[in-house]
């Protein structure tokens, strides 16, 4: 995957993508490797973001943060 497809799928996921970028990722996900690549890319968003967004990771964090604060 070339940057300039890495950065387009991140602006698409960011919903910050141009009509133009968006129709250079459609001509991209064409080709059935690149849309394996896609689907993988969106999951590992997903997990990302439900992982940060789900109430007991938020509380682990809170929690973490300040023992890695004290022990820097």
């Amino acid at each position: 995957m070339t940057p300039k497809i890495e950065n387009t799928i991140v602006k698409y996921l960011s919903n910050s993508a141009s009509i133009d970028e968006l129709n250079t990722l459609s001509e991209w996900i064409e080709n059935d490797s690149n849309k394996e690549i896609f689907k993988e890319f969106v999951y590992t968003h997903f997990a990302i973001n439900y992982s940060l967004n789900d109430s007991e990771t938020r509380l682990a964090t809170h929690q973490l943060l300040p023992k890695i604060s004290k022990e820097k």
